[in-house]
């Protein structure tokens, strides 16, 4: 069967800047990807009942057999997190 080209990935966060965080609004997640690389449904959530964070996306590959390699943060203002 032929390999599917979307893929989706989760990413925890937690640490000291992160319990400070009193609204979602102020937090901007950003991924970035090459040119072939279409990255959709970026969510950022709580981790209810934890002290954790989920940084949830998914990459459809454009250009399949072709390596994509992603770059992932959290923003507040100009300030990375």
């Amino acid at each position: 069967p032929k390999e599917s080209t979307l893929k989706q990935f989760q990413l925890d966060f937690k640490g000291e800047k992160l319990k400070s965080i009193e609204s979602l609004e102020k937090i901007d997640p950003v991924v970035q990807g090459p040119d072939h690389a279409e990255i959709s449904e970026v969510l950022f959530q709580k981790i209810e009942e934890s002290d954790k964070w989920r940084l949830s996306f998914k990459v459809k590959n454009k250009t399949p057999g072709k390596p994509v390699e992603l770059r992932a943060f959290l923003k507040k203002e100009d300030q990375l997190i």
